[in-house]
């Protein structure tokens, strides 16, 4: 007899679902059948179920690899999280328990222990089930079939462990309720008014997270913060009642939250510690902790959560006509909080700006080989692997004010905003910026030969640089150590995907161009789409008639999304599609005239239309010079004519004039 080996059908051997993972109670007193008992979650409860099939099949399924053995230690799916924990500890987190686990356990291995002497008659049966169904209903008292059925084959499979009776307590409250018919409002009720109140729904929950935002201040307290927030938010207003209370109600009756919802909901999408630095400041905050710990310690998942930063370069680029030294362009990182891996880049001239951190999660969002294509540069997929957005992000106080949370409502559910002036609030991103050696000669500033497009090109190759050769070997788990593979964050991050531990949310690339990407204004025109004066064009666009409609209709305008750091490709609305439409550089102008920032786009169109204007008034007294010159050579104005109606008549006079002309220029003698 073998129990609780764990097993998974990757090919679906005799009909088996792929990828579920099974037990095996197997015996030779019966006819060399293999008992396979599968523990699923249905919807409410778990449920067991019970497959037999032939030994002979079984043991050349395990040969042939049809079915494979996990050698990793399993518990029941269930109990994660508890499992191999002490009871003693658990019930220290329970409160007002009616009766104790051990309690609990004890009675549902009473249930069962009868089954559970006779174990082996009952496994080599040809229907297990029946028989432990017949003894749920002679029970005293009279037990669930189903439960009773998961309580013995769960204490067999799983190390004849009674902790596998354990209820799932732990589970509780982990389920989401808004899915919930009906706008009755759930949890505690209020002692005052038990029928009163609302339900927080997903966009109260957003609005109180984006009014929080609003008018959050050191200093303040939570009732000016809820009183500010019912105000401007939900379009509160107090009254008095005419018992005395004064309360806030909502002229037209729509929800808001109660006083101890809003905090609730806060804190649940935010991180508490920031809030509490906001509120009380970092001196009364540290007086009342200890030690924080790592801040990769209480991450179990790559893209869990992802911290964002910037810094300036430390050379100035050149300018495009000049090339005299700029301002340092800043650069914005996005990394992962558990490997350290750099997850994405954007860039921002001269300053940090939220276009900057939209471009960062623009390249978190999409396949990195593609966003590297875009300013011209050739990776391979495995040199950087990540994609996907991070549901929990960690955003600058500065920039992150200005992040219209409403609009990421499908994949943000967690936005913590970090204290001025603190650098440790966000040290994992902090710590991977590039950094100089110091000297001590009189200061000073590196002009670089590059300007905008080739610095930013190199950065986002020394992210993949950094990607590969940072130590992060403190990151590494013993199991990583084993692993033996070296200690950057790549490695860390590909063995962490691996194993399917990767929180990372998937998004479309039209909708990642749509949402994060700098809106500018294009024009359809017969010949072409045309930009700050730059043309650009697509196939599609031909095929779609937008050439066609434009020549016929005239010019259209539509909206277009830039990548500000190089502006080789757009992309614009036409007809409700998204076209990817690329720069049209003519064979005169100069070597990588295609890669250039937005901003120098924008400084050549002035200079365009600087130009134009200096043209259009020029001309008048270019055309009057030029017939003063007419009038000195000939003695005659430029023009001398007078205006006769009807039709030249060819009389004697006009034919004698012919023939003279004739004569005059050679065709007559």
């Amino acid at each position: 007899m073998n129990t609780g080996s764990p097993l998974m059908a990757p090919n679906g051997f005799m009909g088996l679902k792929s990828g579920l993972i099974y037990h095996y109670l197997h015996s030779s007193a019966h006819g060399g059948k293999v008992k396979l008992v599968i523990f699923v979650d249905d919807k409410y409860e778990i449920k067991s179920h019970v497959l037999n099939i032939s030994r002979s099949d079984f043991e050349s399924a395990l040969e042939n690899g049809d079915i494979v053995e996990l050698k990793n230690e399993v518990y029941p799916h269930w109990l994660e999280g508890v499992w191999g924990k002490q009871i003693a500890q658990l019930e220290k987190k329970r409160k007002n328990a009616k009766s104790s686990l051990t309690d609990v356990i004890d009675s549902r291995y009473l249930a069962i222990s009868e089954l559970v002497e006779n174990w082996r008659e009952i496994i080599a049966s040809e229907s297990p089930n029946a028989i432990i169904n017949a003894h749920a209903d002679k029970s005293e008292p009279k037990q669930n079939q189903t439960r009773l059925r998961l309580w013995f084959y769960a204490y067999l499979i799983f190390g004849r462990s009674k902790l596998a009776l354990l209820p799932r307590l732990h589970r509780i409250g982990k389920w989401s309720r808004d899915s919930l018919p009906g706008s009755k409002k759930l949890g505690r009720k209020s002692k005052e008014d038990p029928n009163g109140g609302f339900r927080i729904t997903s966009e109260i929950k957003l609005k109180i997270l984006d009014g929080y935002i609003k008018v959050r201040s050191p200093g303040v307290t939570w009732s000016f913060i809820y009183g500010e927030v019912m105000c401007k938010e939900f379009g509160c207003v107090p009254i008095e009642r005419k018992n005395g209370k004064t309360e806030f109600i909502n002229p037209e009756g729509n929800p808001f939250p109660s006083f101890f919802q809003f905090k609730y909901w806060l804190k649940k999408q935010t991180e508490s510690r920031a809030i509490a630095l906001e509120l009380l400041g970092s001196k009364r905050v540290r007086a009342k902790s200890g030690h924080v710990g790592s801040f990769s310690d209480n991450l179990i998942n790559v893209s869990q959560k992802v911290e964002f930063d910037g810094y300036y370069t430390s050379d100035s680029p050149s300018g495009v006509l000049e090339n005299s030294p700029q301002d340092s362009i800043c650069v914005v990182r996005a990394v992962c909080g558990l490997s350290g891996i750099v997850l994405g880049i954007g860039f921002a001239e001269a300053r940090e700006s939220m276009a900057a951190y939209r471009m960062c999660l623009f390249c978190m969002a999409i396949d990195k080989v593609r966003f590297c294509k875009l300013f011209g540069v050739e990776i391979d997929e495995s040199e950087w692997p990540c994609v996907g957005l991070a549901e929990s992000i960690v955003f600058d106080r500065g920039p992150g004010s200005s992040l219209n949370v409403t609009d990421h409502a499908n994949w943000l559910t967690g936005l913590e905003l970090t204290p001025s002036g603190s650098g440790q609030a966000k040290a994992g991103v902090e710590s991977s910026h590039p950094r100089d050696k110091h000297n001590v000669e009189e200061p000073g500033f590196t002009h670089s030969g590059h300007d905008f497009v080739k610095m930013s090109k190199r950065e986002v190759l020394r992210v993949v640089m950094d990607n590969k050769s940072s130590n992060a070997s403190a990151r590494m788990t013993e199991e990583m150590i084993y692993a033996r593979f070296q200690p950057t964050p790549l490695n860390i991050w590909k063995f962490m995907d691996d194993r399917g531990r990767n929180s990372a949310i998937s998004m479309p690339f039209n909708e990642a161009v749509r949402q994060f990407l700098e809106p500018r204004g294009a024009t359809i025109k017969s010949h072409g789409v045309y930009m700050y004066g730059r043309k650009y064009t697509a196939p599609e666009l031909v095929s779609l008639g937008a050439y066609d409609h434009a020549a016929l209709y005239g010019e259209t305008e539509v909206k277009a999304y830039v990548l500000t750091m190089c502006v080789r490709h757009i992309w614009i609305e036409y007809k409700g599609d998204l076209v990817e439409l690329s720069a049209v550089i003519r064979q005169a102008d100069a070597p990588g005239a295609a890669e250039i920032s937005i901003f120098e786009l924008e400084e050549q169109y002035r200079y365009r239309l600087d130009g134009v204007n200096s043209l259009n008034n020029s001309i008048p007294a270019i055309q009057q010079g030029i017939r003063d010159r007419f009038k000195q050579a000939t003695g005659c104005d430029w023009s001398t004519g007078k205006r006769i109606t009807g039709k030249r008549v060819k009389d004697s006079d006009a034919r004698r004039d012919a023939n003279d002309q004739a004569v005059f220029i050679g065709k007559k003698k």
